[in-house]
């Protein structure tokens, strides 16, 4: 995109990246009036070539008209950066952590949230004999032993299914904009498991989210994580078609063990 001129709206830093809101001064043809740019550190461990894979195969075959995603633009591996669409809206993080949160509203930031789950599992369904691989920034690679251990959890749960683990399912990686839910963030790697992973990381930010200082300090206590969560997984298995037992609600308690002991001096990313 030749001759094309920026302003930067916005820079702000995350832990393994610098993010750029940039606006066009003169619009240019076939190109957005708002974008955003992000550019990964280079003693990172995240891949971006990785996470712009995943985001465009997820915006060229999702049909969802409620979930959607930032419009994949570019991508330099040299470089170490990618531009997408820019996304306006408030992550479902923000309305949580609102001190006069909208709590008729939860419930349904909360559903569209599953929602978002199920439609990205969708699209990246495995076959069922795809071999589970479970790499995560936030919990290393599975060795064998962890493996046997999933394993043993698994065989007799209902939520059975190969799928790619968006790795990081976060209220901070969604993004509410009037009837519409976007997913940002999307995975750097492969991460092959049932949905369990995804649903645990979600349980654990719901609990993690209580110990920002509003609800320590305040006393605050505007919605209740555990019901709320119930609430979570019963619209994923209804979006997915699929029953839940008690074995899966243990194999999320194992995943969100392992989130607890990875993460209980650092914050989520």
């Amino acid at each position: 995109f030749p001759g094309i001129e920026f302003r930067v709206v916005r820079k702000w830093n995350s832990f393994h990246s610098t993010l750029y809101r940039l606006t066009t001064t003169i619009p240019y043809p076939g190109f957005p009036r708002e974008v955003l740019l992000k550019k990964y550190r280079r003693n990172t461990i995240f891949d971006a070539k990785g996470e712009y894979f995943f985001l465009d195969s997820f915006y060229t075959r999702n049909t969802d008209t409620v979930v959607s995603s930032p419009a994949p633009i570019l991508m330099d591996s040299d470089s170490l950066c990618m531009v997408t669409g820019f996304v306006p809206g408030q992550t479902v993080k923000t309305h949580l952590l609102k001190v006069f949160p909208a709590v008729s509203r939860i419930d349904e930031y909360n559903d569209r949230s599953a929602v978002a789950l199920a439609r990205f599992h969708s699209v990246f369904m495995k076959p069922r004999d795809r071999e589970v691989h479970i790499s995560s920034p936030l919990l290393g690679r599975f060795g064998e032993h962890e493996i046997r251990q999933y394993t043993t959890h698994v065989s007799e749960c209902a939520l059975t299914m190969k799928v790619q683990a968006f790795i990081d399912f976060s209220p901070q990686n969604l993004i509410i904009d009037d009837s519409k839910i976007f997913l940002i963030d999307f995975p750097d790697r492969e991460c092959i498991c049932t949905p369990h992973l995804d649903i645990a990381r979600w349980k654990y930010n719901l609990k993690f989210l209580k110990q920002f200082p509003q609800y320590r300090f305040l006393k605050l206590n505007r919605w209740d994580e555990e019901r709320l969560f119930q609430r979570f997984v019963r619209k994923y298995c209804s979006e997915m078609q699929v029953a839940f037992n008690e074995k899966d609600a243990q194999l999320i308690d194992f995943f969100l063990g392992h989130y607890a002991k990875k993460l209980h001096c650092h914050h989520p990313v």
